[in-house]
Parts: C-alpha cells; sequence; structure tokens
C-alpha cells in the first residue's frame, strides 16, 4: 500500500485554487495539474508501507493529534519547488497558524520513525500542491513573473482533521481513498 498522512482543506479552498489552476491553464505548460478532489496538504509522505501497519499508524495520529484544536491558515501566493529555473512542483503557501502544522508534522514524523519508517530528508514546508511539472518542461524567461501575476485570494483555510490515505497510482492519475480520520478538537 502506498500510503501518506494529510490535512483536509475546506471546498472554497478547493475552488479557489481550481480558479488559480485555471488561470494557469491558459498557457502551454507541461503540467499535470491536481484534481480538485485529490487536493489536500501532507504532513508525511510514507510510500509502500506494509498493511499491517495501518492500525498503528492510525493510533499514532490520534495521539500525535490529541491535544490539538483546528489550525487556521490562509492562502498566499504561489510558487514552485526547487526553484524558478528548473520548477517540478507549482503550490500555493500558507500564512497564519504554520508553526502549529509544522508541531504537528514533527510530532508525526517521530512517530513512524518509531514505527521503522526512513527519516524524512526534507525539511516540512507547508503548501499545497496544484500542479507537478512533467519531464521536458522549459520554463519562459518571464515564468516566474507569470506566476506572481496569478492572485491567490487570502481564503481562510480551516484544517479540521488529519487523515490516513492509500494512493493509487494510475494512468489517469493518482486515487486516493482515505483510510482513517481523526478530527482536530
Amino acid at each position: 500500500m502506498r500510503l501518506f498522512i494529510a490535512l483536509d482543506i475546506p471546498e472554497d479552498t478547493k475552488a479557489a485554487l481550481a480558479d488559480s489552476i485555471r488561470q494557469l491553464r491558459q498557457h502551454d505548460w507541461n503540467v499535470k495539474w491536481v484534481r480538485t478532489e485529490n487536493m489536500h496538504l501532507t504532513l508525511r509522505f510514507l510510500g509502500e508501507t506494509q498493511a499491517s501497519l495501518v492500525t498503528s499508524l492510525t493510533q499514532l495520529i490520534e495521539t500525535a493529534t490529541l491535544t490539538e484544536r483546528a489550525i487556521a491558515c490562509q492562502l498566499a501566493p504561489l510558487s514552485v519547488f526547487p526553484n524558478a529555473r528548473r520548477p517540478r512542483v507549482i503550490w500555493a503557501g500558507l500564512t497564519g497558524e504554520t508553526e502549529r502544522l509544522a508541531s504537528v508534522a514533527r510530532a508525526l514524523e517521530s512517530g513512524v520513525r518509531d514505527l521503522g519508517f526512513k527519516p524524512e530528508t526534507k525539511p516540512f514546508r507547508p503548501h499545497l500542491t496544484i500542479g507537478r511539472v512533467r519531464d521536458g518542461f522549459h520554463p519562459e524567461p518571464d515564468f516566474a513573473a507569470l506566476l506572481e501575476s496569478v492572485k491567490v485570494p487570502p481564503v481562510a483555510v480551516r484544517f479540521d482533521r488529519v487523515s490516513l490515505y492509500e494512493s493509487e497510482l494510475t494512468p489517469r492519475g493518482p486515487i486516493y481513498r482515505m483510510l482513517a480520520e481523526t478530527p482536530l478538537s
């Protein structure tokens, strides 16, 4: 099973991000845009995982978030990983209680290590992926300016539950199936 732990995002946030994608689609970029129903904030990608660990992962999520309440953020401008000269991921930023997001991610990271998962090599940076750049994409000289021209409204984003998902990769894109959900009190 290919698993990840994520925060679900509200429908109005998804709508605002879908509008940003619509604005970007006018450019003939070699990008695989994230389907609205698949939008989320990844707290920890786990990769291939034994089915026998699902119960332990569910308990870990419950324990790591036991004292957490809903987390309030706002959408922020678009950016890319790793940089505008070699973009691989197009994402929307977040402002607000981002340190609380990082705290939850750290608690989960500690727990998954205890379960035998390899440590995450990249620092946690809260973001909402809206597109993945395909091989062969060569950004135009004004690529960064084009991204900046997309006005992302500062929509309030209330993260109120953490979910464990299975991701099935298909030729038409990933299919996500929620395995467990833990509300933030």
